[in-house]
């Protein structure tokens, strides 16, 4: 990891330590999810997020997370892959090889 604190931060999420709250920033480099994937899991409700803005300031302010519910959140997602989601990511792979293959785009 990149940063020193990451897995002391990370260890003691998965531990039941203090509340720890984190940047979006952080979520990717916790956890490996992008800033685009951080603000889907919010307006989805799967994580829990604050805003921090001060009166008169111009700035849009900061995101933070909460980072023990990225870890529920991660928690409750399947190890194994279900039968629907193989088929499902099978058929989107031979549907885009189809498309490149019409459009004379090869990989």
């Amino acid at each position: 990891m990149k940063n020193k604190l990451a897995k002391p931060i990370a260890d003691g999420i998965r531990n039941g330590d203090d509340q720890r709250w984190g940047s979006l920033d952080d979520l990717e480099r916790l956890y490996g999810l992008s800033r685009a994937v951080g603000y889907y899991l919010i307006a989805e409700n799967k994580i829990k997020s604050r805003l921090i803005r001060f009166k008169g300031s111009r700035g849009t302010g900061r995101r933070l997370i909460d980072l023990r519910t990225v870890e529920s959140f991660l928690d409750s997602c399947p190890v194994m892959t279900t039968k629907g989601i193989s088929r499902r990511m099978r058929n989107a792979a031979f549907q885009s090889a189809a498309a490149r293959s019409v459009k004379g785009v090869h990989r």
